[in-house]
């Protein structure tokens, strides 16, 4: 995969990334409704998911991994912006369904990318 595009998919996971981490510290900033006792749970049960995934996808950027390697990753990385997308629109929370879809869609165009040119 180009560096280009390798960077640009790290820099969109580190994003996610750190959306998730101001979910866990401070969910009032991210949540539409009153921050309660579940509202932190499935803030760190997102982080859980959004951490490991958005930091292994920075962490095949230093390290060059195979083009087969990478296909995998945007693939899990990908579908997971997809679900976040899901839940915003079912939640009704414009800018978590505008950022999941970009950042959704960097990672499965750069899939797509490296399924046709190899």
């Amino acid at each position: 995969m180009s560096i280009w595009l390798v960077w640009v998919n790290a820099v969109v996971a580190l994003v996610s990334v750190g959306f998730a981490i101001a979910g866990v510290l401070a969910p009032a900033a991210l949540a539409r409704s009153e921050v309660v006792v579940s509202t932190r749970y499935f803030a760190a049960m997102y982080a859980t998911r959004a951490v490991p995934v958005g930091i292994a996808v920075v962490v095949a950027a230093f390290l060059s991994v195979p083009h087969g390697v990478w296909i995998a990753l945007l693939a899990v990385a990908g579908a997971c912006q997809v679900g976040d997308a899901v839940i915003g629109l079912w939640r009704r929370i414009p800018g978590q369904v505008a950022g999941s879809v970009i950042v959704g869609g960097v990672h499965l165009a750069s899939m797509a990318h490296l399924l046709v040119v190899g």
